[in-house]
């Protein structure tokens, strides 16, 4: 399939994350590879941010739900409906997933054993683990296998899983997603694909973008949260960069 031409499709926006001001903006649609090569080429300017010569980064899952939140209805009717929304990357492994993965001489890293390494002195807390930021981690976290369901499910059931709260890199209650996640958007509630399975086999990894549909041209009503591969389908992501650390 021919690849589709590259623009960003809605107004770039700032957006309150954890604290801070992201700048924020959705490339698309297109596979999330040609997405974050394309955030690679974009400069943003404004009035309040003049042409800084600044690139956007690919964002992480829970910075990708900030943007998503900040006006859902816009968010269901322009992104959800029609196409994937690509959250972010995650390594399935043999007893779950490790979201948002850290990256070594620009590659990410998918070796299980290292993978585990960044883990030492986390506590477990509600049944995953979640690793406090810092320079080479970014919303780094494991969520074990046995703290969500796959296949359909209620919201309450998803928002209170150890995925949900991996999404948004917390250990005490998922906040964000509902805005997305409840009857009022999508009645008929959540399906997970088997994409977050874990493998069942020690050392055997799959790299993968966590992405979230809605098949609304099929009248489902119906949110799904599905693992792509960089290259095989087509959806927006979020780029963004932190307004504050940008201009100091």
């Amino acid at each position: 399939m021919a690849e589709m031409k590259q623009r960003t499709i809605t107004a770039t926006q700032i957006v309150e994350h954890e604290g801070r001001k992201l700048v924020s903006s959705l490339f698309g649609p297109g596979t999330y590879l040609a997405n974050v090569n394309a955030m690679q080429t974009i400069r943003y300017s404004s009035p309040e941010f003049p042409n800084q010569g600044i690139i956007f980064s690919p964002a992480t899952i829970p910075r990708s739900i900030s943007g998503a939140v900040q006006n859902p209805k816009r968010t269901k009717e322009e992104i959800l409906d029609p196409r994937w929304l690509q959250l972010g990357p995650y390594v399935r492994a043999s007893e779950g997933v490790f979201l948002n993965p850290p990256r070594e001489n620009g590659k990410f890293v998918t070796d299980e054993r290292t993978l585990n390494s960044y883990l030492k002195g986390t506590e477990k807390v509600n049944g995953i683990y979640v690793v406090r930021n810092r320079e080479e981690l970014r919303d780094f976290a494991f969520v074990p296998g046995d703290t969500y369901e796959l296949g359909e499910q209620e919201h309450e059931t998803f928002l209170e899983s150890g995925l949900a709260l991996g999404f948004e890199h917390t250990q005490e209650e998922v906040k964000r997603l509902q805005k997305i996640f409840n009857s009022g958007l999508y009645p008929r509630g959540v399906f997970v694909y088997d994409s977050f399975k874990p493998t069942n086999k020690k050392g055997k990894t799959d790299l993968r973008v966590a992405s979230l549909h809605a098949y609304r041209d099929l009248d489902d009503y119906r949110l799904y949260v599905r693992g792509f591969n960089w290259n095989d389908n087509y959806g927006c992501a979020f780029g963004v960069f932190d307004a504050g650390e940008a201009f100091l």
